[in-house]
């Protein structure tokens, strides 16, 4: 791997850049600079080579610090490699940060190892689950209690369809929310949604009470044999009637048998964790990485 320069954003070939992400051997929908461009408008980049490896930096600043961060729809970024990742790729990528980037709270992909001089990292949880059996084989691998709110839903009078507005799908995932979030990171959402969508990248699953109220929702969208659940949400009678069972159940037998892995998104919170496990899906590990370069008066008061 030659050296890794830094590149502001005019600098980047997105063309190169993208003709790498589809070739890299760790490629998945967070890399892609369209998504990048949606979620994280001028980020910068690590790169090696002829974009033989690449780390997408999404930058801000505050108070006159640069900062790396994590957006908001992003799980996972990190590096990006055309080749088998070394132990020492990651330390290697993190050392070339430049010295105007202060701080970071970033997230690596599943496939970048932890370490690295001064930075701490972070273990965090995804859960993924291989499509490529057919639907018997993974309804077999389902718990009794997925099994129950599977049928709860149906005997409800749930059902599912595609092809909701996209802006629907916005605004029931922002009325729904539990943790509340600007609007203009919907926008984001909204345009991330849009691209994927227009490119046959993304497909919009709704669920429906039996007097046809929108209950759930989510948007699962493909990169590199791989379907990110990039959306997910319910109200209160989504809730009380299981409804995400059996949209999650609807995507599967549509799925099932092809080579694709569901990528639930998460997460470190047990409940949903258990949701996600109530499907077969066993958990993956990613790290977020730390750095404070700040100077010790603003470490102090940031405690």
């Amino acid at each position: 791997m030659d050296g890794i320069r830094y590149l502001r954003h005019d600098e980047i070939d997105t063309t190169r850049w993208d003709r790498a992400m589809l070739a890299a051997v760790n490629g998945n929908l967070y890399g892609w600079s369209w998504y990048l461009d949606a979620a994280c408008p001028g980020w910068d980049a690590l790169v090696a080579g002829d974009y033989q490896a690449m780390m997408p930096l999404p930058l801000r600043k505050k108070l006159g610090i640069t900062y790396l961060y994590q957006p908001y729809f992003m799980q996972q970024t990190g590096i990006y490699s055309l080749q088998s990742l070394s132990p020492g790729t990651t330390p290697r990528f993190l050392s070339a940060l430049p010295p105007h980037i202060r701080y970071a709270d970033y997230n690596l992909n599943f496939h970048n190892l932890p370490s690295g001089g001064d930075f701490t990292f972070v273990r965090n949880t995804t859960y993924h689950l291989d499509l490529i059996p057919e639907y018997p084989l993974l309804r077999r691998n389902f718990p009794e209690n997925t099994r129950r709110n599977i049928k709860k839903a149906a005997q409800a009078g749930v059902t599912i369809s595609k092809g909701m507005q996209i802006n629907t799908l916005i605004r029931f995932k922002q009325n729904t929310a539990a943790t509340k979030i600007s609007d203009a990171e919907y926008d984001k959402l909204r345009q991330i949604v849009s691209r994927a969508v227009l490119k046959g990248a993304g497909v919009i699953y709704g669920a429906y009470t039996a007097s046809n109220e929108l209950c759930a929702a989510a948007f699962f969208a493909f990169s590199h044999e791989y379907v990110y659940m990039l959306v997910a949400a319910s109200d209160a009678a989504g809730k009380e009637n299981s409804a995400m069972f059996l949209l999650v159940d609807t995507f599967l037998q549509e799925h099932a048998g092809r080579v694709l892995t569901l990528d639930f998104e998460g997460s470190n919170i047990p409940g949903i964790a258990r949701f996600f496990a109530g499907f077969g899906a066993m958990p993956v590990y990613y790290y977020k990485v730390r750095m404070n370069r700040l100077p010790f008066l603003i470490k102090w008061l940031k405690k």
